[in-house]
C-alpha cells in the first residue's frame, strides 16, 4: 500500500480543462491509386466532423489552433511571430487556450490576446503544459537537467520544481512530449528517450512505471489505472 501525496496540495483548482485534443492532421492519409487521389474526399463515420465539438491543434511550424463546433470552424488562432511547433494544447472552460509550442508556453484569450507567456531558456524546449486552477500552470522543460515546474502565472513564482531523469541529456528535443496530472495529483510523464511512462509523486519520486515503445503521450489517469490493475503496486 502506497500513500500518495498530492502534487498540488497547495492549490484548490477552480477551473478545469473543457476539452483537449492534439492531432497530427485533419487531412486523410493518402495511398496509391486513382480512387484515392488527393482530390477525393474521405467519408467519415457518423456525422463526420459534426459528430463532436473539439479543439484541434496540429503539430506544425505554423502554430495554428482551431475550435470546431457542429462541424464548422468557429474560432482559430495563428501565431506567425512565435517559434517552434505546437505540441500540447488545453482549452479551458472560460475559453482561454494554453499552448506549449517547443520554445514557449502561452495563454491565449478568446479575443486572441496573449494573457501570459513564458519563454524556454536557451538550450531547452517545452512541449507540454497543463493548467492547475486559474492561476497556476505545470510544464515540463526538456533540457540538462530536465525539470517539472509549477508556476503562478500572475506572480511568476515557482511553486514546485523537481528534476526528472532522461536517456540522453544532450538530446533535448527527444526527451518529452506529453505529461498529464492524475486524479490523485500525481504526474504521468512519457519518457520518449527512455521508452517508458512513469508516475511521479509531489517530490519527483517515481511511484511506478511501465515500458512503452517511443511513448509520445499519456492517457487519462482512469484509463491507465484500469489497464494496470494487475500491477503488484496498488494505491
Amino acid at each position: 500500500m502506497i500513500e500518495y501525496r498530492l502534487l498540488f496540495q497547495f492549490m484548490k483548482p477552480k477551473l478545469l480543462p473543457w476539452f483537449v485534443l492534439i492531432s497530427t492532421a485533419l487531412v486523410p492519409a493518402q495511398t496509391g491509386g486513382a480512387e484515392n487521389s488527393a482530390t477525393k474526399a474521405q467519408v467519415l463515420p457518423g456525422k463526420g466532423l459534426a459528430q463532436h465539438d473539439f479543439l484541434y491543434a496540429g503539430e506544425s511550424k505554423q502554430r495554428r489552433a482551431f475550435i470546431v463546433r457542429k462541424g464548422q470552424v468557429v474560432w482559430s488562432y495563428d501565431d506567425p511571430m512565435g517559434r517552434g511547433e505546437i505540441s500540447d494544447a488545453v482549452l479551458l472552460s472560460n475559453g482561454n487556450l494554453l499552448l506549449a509550442h517547443q520554445f514557449a508556453v502561452k495563454l491565449i484569450s478568446p479575443e486572441k490576446k496573449v494573457l501570459w507567456n513564458l519563454e524556454a531558456p536557451k538550450g531547452t524546449e517545452i512541449h507540454t503544459a497543463m493548467p492547475v486552477g486559474t492561476e497556476h500552470v505545470l510544464y515540463v522543460q526538456n533540457g540538462d537537467p530536465a525539470l517539472v515546474r509549477v508556476v503562478n502565472i500572475k506572480t511568476g513564482e515557482t511553486k514546485k520544481e523537481f528534476q526528472v531523469p532522461v536517456g540522453n541529456p544532450k538530446g533535448v528535443h527527444g526527451q518529452f512530449r506529453h505529461g498529464r496530472i492524475t486524479a490523485r495529483g500525481t504526474l504521468l510523464l512519457a519518457h520518449m528517450d527512455m521508452k517508458k511512462v512513469c508516475e511521479y509523486d509531489a517530490d519527483g519520486k517515481e511511484v511506478r512505471s511501465f515500458p512503452a515503445s517511443n511513448p509520445w503521450g499519456c492517457h487519462a489517469a482512469e484509463e491507465w489505472e484500469h489497464s494496470h490493475r494487475g500491477s503488484s503496486v496498488h494505491p
